[in-house]
């Protein structure tokens, strides 16, 4: 009997276009847990990818993103923007004790879409100048205002902040201080073109999904759960 706290995957065979892309690896083919609406999930020995999409097939054919999600509302839809939604976490799944265990890891979620990196640096009597990675620097909007978070790592007066520009910023001691100390540092900026977006409302879009996906599940031949035998090693 399956468990009710963790609903079973349901198998499914691969499309002749997967096991065209990739041969020889069809042993376990899944979808999601709920509905698998044209999700294709493969599991190989060392890697986990999501297939199949195209632009042409983000949308379905009610015009909403395609999705995972149950008549509860709980679950994942995809748009054709490349937008990942979920109601629950989204978690790295890591091997640890020597590959003996997996736990999950869980992403730091935010109200708006901000892009972090980290370094070090190291004061010259008292000032240092910080220059941002140059593949970060064009990942984010460094013209409009981010975020610096310093931590020395010596004894000190403290340290600021001060004269960022698009592309560096500069690091001083407190109080006219001419220490030498190490630093380390967190910048926080936000993702280009993601600027202006803070707590997008996808109510509409979810109870629309959820009331889609309640009309799908009257049982027929077509949409049961159905359980197919992995396809022979070749």
């Amino acid at each position: 009997m399956a468990n009710a706290e963790e609903p079973p995957f349901l198998q499914l065979e691969p499309s002749k276009a997967a096991r065209k892309r990739c041969p020889g690896n069809h042993q376990k083919r899944h979808s999601l847990h709920g509905l698998g609406d044209g999700i294709e999930f493969s599991v190989g020995l060392a890697t986990t990818r999501v297939s199949g999409w195209t632009p042409a097939n983000l949308v379905d054919n009610a015009g909403l993103p395609r999705h995972n999600v149950g008549p509860a509302g709980n679950g994942c839809a995809i748009d054709g923007h490349g937008d990942l939604f979920c109601t629950g976490s989204k978690p790295a799944v890591v091997p640890v004790e020597h590959g003996q265990k997996m736990v999950a890891l869980y992403a730091v979620e935010a109200p708006e879409n901000w892009f972090e990196d980290f370094g070090s640096g190291q004061l010259a009597n008292g000032v240092a100048t910080v220059s941002l990675e140059p593949m970060y620097a064009h990942s984010v909007n460094t013209s409009i205002e981010y975020h610096v978070f310093l931590t020395p790592k010596d004894d000190c007066n403290g340290l600021y902040v001060t004269n960022e520009t698009a592309a560096s910023f500069e690091v001083r001691e407190l109080h006219g201080g001419h220490s030498s100390i190490a630093f380390d540092y967190r910048i926080v900026a936000k993702r280009t073109g993601y600027e202006q977006i803070r707590l997008a409302d996808k109510t509409k879009m979810i109870k629309d999904i959820a009331r889609l996906a309640a009309s799908r599940r009257r049982p027929n031949p077509d949409t049961g759960a159905k359980q197919i035998a992995p396809l022979p090693h070749r």
